[in-house]
């Protein structure tokens, strides 16, 4: 290995290095200082059959307690440490924390979580088997999380393991965003960011929050304004192709030059009605609308070989779309503490786009002249029901159903001229697609404290899942699917040690059938090739089905420290994967349930503050977490048959600094993320370059209602470089493309009043 490349990987071992030092000897130093702190032993309450009696508790044991730690203010219920059912949540302030405009950036630096390609993923695994909820409800579909503002979200709780309570489409985990909704007195907020990207303007930012409350009456009604301007230059990409003995006969070259333009509005409003017999009501939606303006043109250079007759390619597309969904909430208090929850809400879609190709000669003749309408509608309703059954002491038993319909239908409308495998020929097309999604579910889980030490959860989920589509060009598709997941979880607080835990979870849960994967119009590629092949649907896939477990260790430490460790396993099987094949002359790619994967792995996390070391030591607060995965796919041939593409390695480090004399708090976080050789198929290959990336912040309060806050992102400028490549017995086709960064810089200013 090159002295280059060990330099490269220097701060990939020093992050190891101190993730696992942390691990080790902190947390037996947080143990013996969190044991001298304690004054007097935690006492269990007698009957803890509501979350609202441990709370009470907690809030007189911090009060009692002498600690040498700071604390900061009344400690609130730690659902993380407290619930049986593991969950890590993440606060508002954390997510402000860097001043993001796009969710995506928020998710890359907390556990478990990776960001590919703008894909959110957990344990390294997306498409599917990461599961994304809003409100703990499925996201609409058409809804776009790129749509969601930071400053809308309230929390985001991270889900490792599956609950019966929230739907089981969750192999890897979910994810469950929460919107603002808590309203604790009046207050009116004000934010107004701008953002530069590279050397151009990337654009501005405005949101608006007004909120008040009186006795039986409250409110919130957030709104976000966004407009940027992204310009990537630069993006280059390589295609060789080999004959059978290794020669080189083809190579071509492509530049590419994109200028896009977006505005959005985004809003979030609730309302709460506290009614006289304890009853609670509770409107809330979500509503957005946005549009795009992109231009992108594509220059390909004909090095070797057979000259590519379009040498220019451009592409003038505009999109626009709505959003808007609604969810009414009625909770009814019953006798002997039983709670009836009852919900229901609606959810409408809508987008349109309007898209121009040209293919053009060196001299800029275009040789073909396409123009596509399309014009996409979802809409449906949804609902659900949980009751709280109290009556058996130690016990938390619920009960609850899920029923949701949608209706989806895609209109494209194609004319001019074309070109399919480089062949020009005129075109004038109409595909139209469409489908129903209904989608029913029953749940019962129970949570039993069985004494001071353990607890377990038992749960069981029934998910039935009805498809029908159409098309002009598709013929009539049915699917029909159910599953179902037994879910068992346990708790157990090691004796004399309140501050530890271990917590083993199993459970089974499956990866969906994506609807575009049943049914959708055949897409064609305008270079068909191995390597850029068309795409077709497949209507008989069924679900990937998957049995794991989750064993894990937490050391929670006074001052919001925690110093954890997680295994996790799980068995797939009919896993889906895209089959390249050659049909009447054209590459395509159709999705087909082949075989079985294992994917585990472990992942360590420490958040501390400095003090717990040193009593003087600066007001430093430190955060690092790790993932390390492992997968096979025992129907491609290894070594690096990974599933997915998953993400083998992923690290974070942070910290957040806060001098005593200043109003000022600095904070930095560095993120690694290995990519390396994944091999798809018998005879296809992908290769990516670990990435890196490095955010910074720092936030000035002039006064308790003003601050203004600076934050850069990507001050590494590592080129993103990817590779994949194709094999048989004719040859290979190899294809490069490297994407350059751009600094991202941040300024927002915000003002309660």
């Amino acid at each position: 290995m090159s002295l280059v490349s060990r330099l490269r990987r220097l701060p990939f071992f020093i992050s190891i290095c101190f993730l696992s030092s942390t691990l080790t000897s902190v947390s037996c130093f947080a143990e013996d200082l969190a044991m001298e702190n304690n004054q007097q032993t935690v006492s269990k309450q007698n009957n803890e059959s509501t979350k609202e009696n441990t709370k009470q508790s907690l809030k007189q044991k911090s009060e009692a307690k002498s600690q040498k730690v700071e604390v900061k203010g009344n400690r609130e219920y730690d659902s993380r440490r407290f619930d049986t059912a593991s969950k890590i949540v993440v606060t508002q302030e954390e997510i402000a924390r860097f001043g993001d405009t796009d969710v995506a950036d928020v998710l890359k630096r907390l556990p478990s979580v990776s960001v590919v390609g703008g894909a959110i993923r957990m344990r390294g695994l997306g498409s599917g088997y990461t599961q994304i909820l809003l409100n703990g409800e499925p996201s609409p579909p058409g809804f776009s999380i790129e749509s969601l503002a930071p400053d809308l979200i309230e929390r985001i709780e991270i889900v490792r393991s599956a609950s019966a309570e929230f739907s089981t489409q969750a192999v890897a985990g979910t994810i469950n965003i929460i919107l603002k909704k808590s309203v604790q007195v009046a207050q009116y907020l004000f934010k107004f960011g701008f953002h530069q990207r590279g050397e151009q303007i990337g654009g501005m930012s405005s949101s608006l929050q007004f909120s008040d409350k009186s006795e039986q009456f409250s409110y919130s009604l957030p709104l976000n304004v966004y407009a940027g301007h992204n310009e990537n230059a630069g993006n280059t990409s390589q295609t060789q192709n080999f004959d059978a003995n290794g020669q080189l006969f083809q190579s071509r070259r492509t530049f590419s030059h994109d200028d896009s333009r977006n505005r959005s509005v985004s809003s979030a409003p609730r309302l709460i009605w506290n009614l006289e017999n304890e009853d609670v009501v509770t409107f809330n939606s979500f509503l957005s609308a946005g549009s795009n303006h992109n231009e992108s043109r594509l220059n390909t250079l004909s090095d070797t070989g057979a000259i590519y007759p379009f040498v220019y390619e451009d592409y003038n597309t505009q999109n626009e779309n709505q959003n808007l969904s609604n969810n009414a909430n009625w909770v009814r208090k019953l006798g002997d503490s039983a709670k009836l929850e009852l919900r229901f809400g609606t959810h409408y879609w809508h987008g349109k786009s309007s898209g121009q190709t040209f293919g053009r000669q060196l001299d800029e003749r275009a040789l073909f002249a396409r123009r596509v309408l399309t014009e996409n509608y979802n809409r449906g309703w949804s609902t659900s029901g949980k009751y709280n059954v109290p009556f058996v002491e130690d016990h938390a038993i619920s009960l609850g159903w899920e029923a949701a319909s949608r209706w989806q239908s895609s209109d494209n409308y194609t004319t001019g001229t074309t070109a399919y495998n480089t062949v020009v020929q005129p075109i004038e097309q109409r595909e139209d697609v469409e489908f129903r999604v209904r989608r029913a579910a029953l749940f019962v889980q129970d949570e039993w404290t069985i004494n001071q030490q353990l607890s377990a959860y038992l749960g069981a989920r029934w998910e039935g899942i009805h498809l029908f589509g159409q098309g002009s060009d598709v013929d009539q598709v049915q699917n029909k699917s159910s599953v179902l997941s037994p879910i068992f979880q346990t708790l157990y607080k090691i004796p004399n040690r309140p501050q530890q835990q271990v917590r083993f979870a199993f459970s089974r849960t499956y990866k969906a059938v994506n609807s575009w994967d049943l049914v959708h119009r055949h897409y064609y590629s305008t270079n068909n090739s191995p390597t850029a092949p068309d795409s077709i649907a497949n209507p008989n896939l069924k679900p990937e089905l998957a049995t794991g477990f989750d064993m894990g260790y937490e050391h929670f430490v006074e001052g919001g420290g925690v110093f954890s460790i997680n295994f996790f396993l799980r068995k797939i099987n009919g896993i889906t994967r895209n089959v390249l094949s050659n049909q009447d002359g054209l590459w395509v790619v159709m999705p087909t349930n082949v075989g079985h994967a294992t994917t585990k792995g472990v992942e360590l996390e420490a958040k501390f503050p400095m003090r717990l070391w040193l009593e003087d030591a600066p007001n430093l607060d430190l955060r690092a977490n790790a993932g390390f995965n492992h997968s096979t796919v025992d129907t491609v041939p290894g070594p690096n048959n990974r599933l997915d593409s998953q993400v083998p390695v992923r690290v974070n480090v942070g910290f957040d600094y806060k001098p005593q004399s200043l109003p000022l708090t600095l904070g930095a976080a560095y993120a690694f993320q290995n990519a390396g050789l994944v091999r798809t198929s018998e005879k296809q290959w992908n290769y990516g370059i670990p990435a890196r990336s490095l955010d910074a912040y720092a936030l000035w309060k002039f006064d308790q209602n003003s601050n203004l806050r600076l934050s850069v992102n990507n001050l590494i400028h590592q080129i993103s470089v990817g590779r994949s490549e194709y094999r048989d017995a004719n040859g290979s086709i190899l294809r490069f493309n490297a994407n350059p960064p751009k600094l991202n810089i941040r300024l927002n200013y915000e003002h309660r009043f």
